[in-house]
């Protein structure tokens, strides 16, 4: 998969491809869950667990222009609750962990 952030990126790429260099190929994006179903659950359950840490009151990244809420909408409720809560666990036996470490 060949992604192009820049015009300067983009005819590079298309100078590249007509030399004869890269041969690129059209590809369905719908089909990437098929290739990366790990990586299509975690985009999509971002949303739910950036709620989860500002719920524990933890520093969140930015995700602009991500489209999180349209992921969400794709997996449903009950697996944007899942990764919620899911989270919410994870921290929870961490900070178990570590008091009974020390």
């Amino acid at each position: 998969m060949i992604l192009v952030r820049t015009p300067n990126g983009r005819e590079l790429f298309r100078n590249a491809e007509a030399d004869g260099v890269v041969k690129a190929e059209a590809f369905d994006t719908g089909s990437i869950f098929a290739i990366q179903p790990f990586q299509y659950y975690r985009r999509t359950t971002i949303l739910p667990r950036l709620w989860a840490m500002k719920l524990l009151m933890l520093k969140t990244p930015s995700y602009k222009g991500f489209e999180l809420g349209k992921g969400m909408r794709e997996i449903g409720l009950y697996q944007s609750f899942k990764a919620f809560t899911g989270l919410l666990v994870r921290r929870k036996k961490i900070k178990r962990r570590a008091l009974e470490t020390a």
